[in-house]
């Protein structure tokens, strides 16, 4: 049901079938302005009723597969070694 609790938690199987830019913005966790964008760039599918544009639950996940950049892992700025070298870190455990 279009209008429904979407969020960054909402697991794609409980998403809608049909979602507004806002609950794609929602469940992405991108502003709605880019997911517009998107639309009118042609790089997310969606469908205009009227004035409104509605995308359907799979085409978010072919959108979020071709687009969506991965997060790259976290490494510490400093090494565990180096923390014993210069004596903030002892040797035992």
């Amino acid at each position: 049901m279009i209008g429904t609790s979407v969020g960054r938690n909402t697991a794609f199987e409980d998403l809608p079938e049909v979602l507004t830019p806002k609950e794609v913005s929602d469940y992405l966790g991108v502003h709605v302005k880019s997911i517009r964008r998107a639309i009118t760039d042609g790089k997310l599918h969606a469908f205009r009723n009227g004035s409104r544009y509605y995308v359907c639950k799979d085409w978010v996940r072919g959108f979020q597969e071709d687009h969506m950049v991965a997060t790259p892992e976290r490494k510490p700025l400093i090494s565990e070694s180096d923390l014993r070298t210069i004596g903030v870190l002892d040797d035992r455990k």
